[in-house]
């Protein structure tokens, strides 16, 4: 599994899943690119011994931010996240926002609405906490009232050493936010390029149930398409098995599409009473063709 710091939809962090996507990798690549890194579960599984670089990106600027302080302040970072302590026994518990029950944290959930409302809050401390304690993960300050404390358990983060362990990793990763467009049009040779759109199902959802901050038009979808097709580099993309991306990505345009299914990271589905996660189907895409040989693991 992963070690990223983030709850994130769609997440790939799960061994399993990343084995599924590894396995279509090329044998061989010097530079790995992650240009809609989101919760960067990819990027974070590479061995940097393996590469000469490699370059993770997002265009949401206040994720990034979280990177950039485990990259550059990572002992004062880490310090001032755990200066907020997790759940104690005999704390007070506050009401849940739905259904009224004394389950929450009081004094985690005034955090969470301090933070959130004040526009001076620490970037990345505000993004990180939010993210690990909110609902599904979903962080859209363009859409705040959607936002609301719910996951209590998910800042027991600091309880652990995994911060210190992606601060160790990204400290050899070049880290950058904004368009996607720089790496795939990077002069590099021999790069491996993974993307993770959004799913083209969010597309059509309305704009206050849909998963991200920065989703996708179709017209979006379409010039990702455009810009992978004039991509020098070796390119793997995941996305939503639906009949739009099947329609974008031909064979016959020089793209090869595998079928895969799996469940969902950070997803639950309420189902009879009780949480369950939804396995969906995917498409993995590359503009390289997959040989038995290929699918090392990184």
């Amino acid at each position: 599994m992963s070690i990223s710091p983030f709850r994130y939809p769609g997440a790939k962090s799960k061994k399993n899943v990343m084995e599924k996507i590894k396995k279509y990798f090329p044998s061989s690549f010097d530079h790995f690119y992650e240009p809609m890194c989101g919760g960067a579960s990819m990027s974070l599984s590479i061995n940097p011994k393996s590469v000469k670089t490699i370059w993770m990106n997002d265009i949401d600027d206040n994720l990034i931010s979280v990177f950039l302080e485990l990259k550059n302040n990572p002992n004062e970072f880490i310090k001032k996240c755990k200066q907020i302590e997790p759940h104690k026994d005999g704390e007070e518990l506050t009401s849940a926002r739905l259904n009224g029950k004394p389950i929450y944290n009081k004094r985690l959930k005034n955090k969470f609405y301090e933070l959130l409302n004040n526009p001076t809050s620490d970037k990345a401390l505000k993004f990180l906490f939010i993210n690990r304690t909110v609902w599904m993960g979903r962080v859209n300050f363009r859409e705040p009232s959607q936002m609301y404390f719910s996951v209590p358990e998910g800042w027991n983060i600091v309880k652990t050493d995994r911060l210190e362990k992606v601060a160790e990793i990204v400290k050899n990763i070049k880290i950058t936010f904004g368009d996607y467009r720089p790496l795939l049009q990077d002069n590099a040779d021999n790069v491996l390029c993974f993307i993770d759109p959004p799913y083209f199902v969010n597309t059509f959802m309305p704009k206050k149930r849909q998963l991200y901050a920065y989703g996708f038009s179709v017209r979006n979808h379409i010039e990702l398409r455009n810009e992978i097709r004039k991509s020098k580099h070796k390119i793997l993309i995941t996305y939503d098995d639906c009949p739009q991306v099947r329609k974008l990505y031909k064979e016959e345009d020089g793209f090869y599409l595998h079928s895969e299914k799996w469940t969902y990271s950070g997803c639950p589905i309420p189902k009879d009473g009780k949480i369950s996660l939804k396995t969906g189907k995917e498409l993995i895409i590359t503009n390289y063709e997959v040989s038995e040989k290929e699918g090392k693991i990184f």
